[in-house]
């Protein structure tokens, strides 16, 4: 299986819910070449699309500092959980469209009726955290000055070999000037 995450959720911990996921829900051979996008959604806490037969499925989760979320809900450790939870079921009810199954022929447990938490409970223990933020460290005076004296250099360059193309053409002109006045004068 191949995931590629487009979101600042930790992608170790995101395989490690599709994966099993995925175990449930596909045999081995159509888990193999599944290539499944984990992308933002709208709202709520998670969404998805996939193929009915196909390879590729998305999944969306919700950004875990969005304005909504510190508005509507607990802090992201309390409601973590229940992001996994959902994007679990998400999972779930994508790849089983992946193995064949349209909503016509899914049970209530892919489309958020009757028991479908118990369906995905084994996600209640897995974790889901943001990646560490890294801070940027600004560059020293030093380090800027030694890019002012690179730039200067290169700009200075720049006006010779332009200055060196300028008489170039001056000569060219004088030349031709002096050979159209000769003709003139034959």
């Amino acid at each position: 299986m191949k995931i590629i995450n487009q979101t600042i959720w930790r992608t170790d911990q995101l395989k490690a819910i599709l994966q099993k996921a995925a175990e449930i829900e596909l045999e081995p051979a159509k888990r193999k070449r599944l290539i499944v996008t984990v992308s933002y959604t709208r709202g709520g806490h998670s969404s998805g699309c996939a193929w009915i037969g196909g390879r590729h499925a998305t999944v969306r989760i919700r950004h875990p500092y969005s304005r909504s979320w510190k508005a509507k809900h607990a802090p992201i450790a309390t409601e973590g959980q229940r992001i996994v939870v959902h994007f679990a079921s998400v999972a779930s009810h994508e790849f089983a469209h992946i193995r064949g199954a349209d909503h016509q022929t899914m049970s209530a447990k892919y489309k958020w009726h009757g028991n479908w938490e118990d369906y995905v409970a084994w996600a209640n223990d897995m974790p889901l955290e943001p990646k560490p933020v890294t801070p940027k460290l600004k560059p020293s005076a030093d380090a800027k000055l030694a890019h002012v004296l690179v730039m200067k250099a290169k700009a200075e360059t720049r006006v010779k070999r332009a200055t060196a193309i300028l008489r170039k053409w001056k000569r060219k002109e004088s030349y031709y000037a002096k050979a159209a006045q000769k003709a003139k004068q034959s």
